[in-house]
């Protein structure tokens, strides 16, 4: 069984082609969602509020749980009990606290462009700085630039790597914050701090891979909540 989301088309490319029995979801006549309720077919099943974790492709993950659980044949009131309560893995916009007035948030996991680009979208608006650079390998961040510039991310601040590469792309695509450059995670949430407008959220997602400072994104996600409580708790 090949279980797809049906609005990507590489994926219904796959679906066409394989012999598996395919089963979509994200579509009308099957799983799908709006902005407030999740269904199956024409019948609601539970709110999305009740989802804890945030991010529409969250959201989309669910469908594919719900999906896979109506394929076992396990009620969707099991997965709802399970998706109330369950509040995220680490590093993967993981909320470290409000500190000073701002709230920040652990994305370690986003070692490339897309899920940065999916964490950018979750929050919108509410960035009010975020931590890009790592590793440079070979990644192309044009869309990521138009994204943040979309988005109106601004500040910047900048992890060696592939800082020029990333800023190459942000000025290509007119970005007009501030971009602040920095050498280590201790710099970096030092910048959050004095250049995050309150009620904002500074975000650790860095489209990068972690490994020309840190052994893996989990020890880099661990630095930067190290400092973000020990900073946030200086006057």
């Amino acid at each position: 069984t090949f279980v797809f989301n049906a609005i990507v088309p590489e994926m219904t490319q796959i679906a066409e082609r394989t012999q598996a029995r395919a089963v979509p979801f994200k579509h009308m006549q099957t799983l799908h969602h709006d902005e407030e309720w999740f269904y199956d077919g024409s019948r609601e099943l539970f709110q999305t509020r009740d989802v804890r974790i945030p991010g529409r492709h969250n959201r989309d993950n669910v469908l594919a749980v719900l999906t896979v659980a109506k394929e076992l044949g396990i009620d969707t009131s099991h997965v709802h009990e399970v998706i109330k309560t369950f509040e995220g893995l680490p590093h993967r916009l993981e909320c470290v606290g409000t500190f000073k007035g701002i709230e920040f948030y652990d994305d370690a996991v986003a070692s490339s462009p897309d899920p940065t680009m999916a964490a950018i979208l979750t929050f919108g608006k509410h960035i009010g700085s975020i931590i890009l650079g790592g590793k440079n390998s070979g990644f192309e961040f044009g869309t990521l630039a138009h994204t943040i510039v979309a988005v109106g991310i601004p500040t910047i601040v900048s992890l060696p790597g592939a800082r020029a590469e990333i800023n190459g792309a942000l000025a290509h695509a007119d970005y007009r914050g501030k971009i602040v450059e920095v050498s280590s995670m201790k710099e970096a949430v030092e910048a959050c701090y004095r250049e995050t407008p309150k009620g904002t959220i500074a975000l650790l997602s860095t489209a990068t891979q972690s490994y020309d400072m840190f052994k893996n994104f989990e020890q880099q996600g661990d630095a930067f909540k190290r400092e973000v409580i020990a900073q946030g708790k200086e006057e």
